[in-house]
């Protein structure tokens, strides 16, 4: 995916996309975003660990992303590939807010946005890169007249279920196991860092997409 890095002290005003699959927010064509844009939001001078951990930050980035740096500890926290910039950026924050003990400030340095071929910024999207490339999957592997579902929370977590004969069917499989895969993320933290970073998201899986293969 093509990244491209824009120096913005302003207010921005942002376009959404509004592309539809099938049933779901309207904004899941996973077409339609074949760039990044990462844009610094804030006039600070980062140190020369906390830039390199930018550049790092500008190679691997990906979909949705934020970066996060506590001026007074020199230190840094990113998320990137979730649902939306507002999760990367309340599980960047609760990080640093974590791990340096409330000591100094936390502040949004970069935020990175999908983007159409045209240069549109996707501010509302509704499923992650990785589940744009599920779908694409789930398509070509439904049966016409079957169903299939993808379910993911606002972390960006995402699980998909295809190829079902009805519809409750798939939905109930695709809950369950992205249910299981919140729970084994959550597992990767400490209890008290995982409620930092999401004590402003919704952590419960919910159907963002279904499909049924016409006949």
């Amino acid at each position: 995916m093509k990244h491209t890095f824009v120096t913005a002290l302003a207010a921005l005003g942002l376009l959404a996309g509004c592309a539809s699959v099938s049933v779901g927010t309207g904004d899941q064509n996973p077409e339609m975003f074949t760039s990044n844009e990462t844009v610094v939001v804030a006039d600070l001078k980062l140190t020369a660990d906390q830039r390199s951990a930018f550049n790092d930050y500008m190679k691997q980035t990906d979909y949705h992303g934020a970066f996060v740096i506590n001026p007074l500890r020199d230190s840094w926290h990113w998320f990137d590939n979730t649902a939306s910039v507002f999760a990367a950026t309340a599980m960047a924050t609760g990080a640093c807010e974590y791990r340096t003990g409330g000591v100094g400030e936390c502040m949004v340095y970069a935020v990175t946005y999908p983007t159409t071929a045209d240069g549109r910024r996707g501010t509302t999207v509704g499923v992650s890169q990785r589940g744009a490339e599920q779908i694409r999957e789930m398509i070509s592997r439904t049966a016409p007249g079957n169903y299939a579902a993808l379910a993911q929370t606002q972390l960006g977590v995402s699980r998909t279920s295809t190829n079902y004969t009805s519809l409750s069917e798939a939905r109930a499989d695709v809950l369950e196991r992205c249910n299981e895969s919140i729970t084994n993320y959550q597992r990767e933290f400490r209890p008290e860092e995982w409620a930092a970073m999401t004590k402003n998201l919704s952590t419960t899986c919910q159907i963002a997409w279904t499909y049924q293969r016409p006949l």
